[in-house]
């Protein structure tokens, strides 16, 4: 969808979103928090969806502060691996797995939302993909905490512990 329309383009729309196909359904199931979907025109390519608000997960690891980011990060983690479990045993697929596809649900980590499911595949799922998912998360996930444990030892505030 572009920015300044809520409508998809025809290339778009050529395609079943998984959010047709059901995908939407299994997550709920899973007990996984997505956007609830309230409308699905085909004829005008127009996905109404419910709108999470909270920050997502690229934004609020970048804002931690360095005395509660071992704790909190532990708890993402926890809570990410979680969900990802689920994902994965359910036969599920994200496919875009980035910190930036990631909402914490009214600033809770707790309720850690996914979105941006539009590269997600559902069914017989190798775990090869599964691999492939896991290995674009590691990324996201790397280069966020990266950047934020620069930015404390530049403050000083992190010290490199040798044991």
């Amino acid at each position: 969808m572009s920015p300044s329309s809520n409508e998809m383009n025809d290339e778009e729309a050529d395609f079943e979103t998984p959010i047709e196909s059901g995908f939407e359904y299994a997550l709920n199931d899973l007990g996984i928090i997505t956007p609830t979907v309230y409308f699905i025109d085909s004829e005008k390519n127009q996905l109404i969806m419910e709108y999470i608000r909270g920050p997502t997960a690229k934004w609020w690891i970048s804002q931690l502060k360095a005395e509660e980011f071992d704790q909190k990060m532990d708890e993402f983690g926890r809570i990410l691996g979680e969900i990802l479990g689920k994902l994965h045993r359910g036969g599920l697929i994200h496919g875009d797995l980035t910190t930036s596809n990631m909402i914490l649900k009214d600033g809770r980590i707790e309720k850690l939302a996914l979105i941006d499911f539009g590269l997600s595949q559902q069914g017989k799922v190798t775990p090869e993909e599964k691999g492939v998912d896991l290995y674009v998360l590691e990324r996201a996930v790397f280069t966020a905490v990266e950047k934020k444990l620069n930015e404390i030892r530049l403050r000083g505030r992190k010290r490199d512990m040798i044991g």
